[in-house]
């Protein structure tokens, strides 16, 4: 939340939690895919040394822009806005 928030690239393994709220793959950084009772240890850290070369050989002012827009779901007004619909239609009857 905070390197989105700061309009930050970033890398990160593609997990059910986390990472793929906070990036999209290729336009505000690189998901690494994971499946450790398949891959050895040495295919994930090349795996991880591979996303990292991508990163730093592409253009990080669109990373930066998408990782705001990204954030823009997160702001307080926005979360706020999401509870009072859901306490709404919980409510409702």
């Amino acid at each position: 939340m905070e390197a989105i928030g700061s309009g930050l690239g970033m890398i990160g393994f593609e997990v059910d939690y986390g990472n793929t709220t906070f990036i999209v793959h290729d336009e505000n950084g690189h998901l690494i895919p994971i499946n450790i009772t398949k891959q050895s240890e040495q295919q994930i850290v090349e795996n991880l040394a591979d996303a990292i070369i991508q990163f730093f050989n592409n253009d990080h002012a669109a990373y930066h822009n998408r990782s705001y827009e990204i954030a823009e779901t997160f702001k307080t007004e926005n979360i706020k806005q999401r509870w009072f619909v859901l306490i709404k239609e919980v409510l409702h009857d």
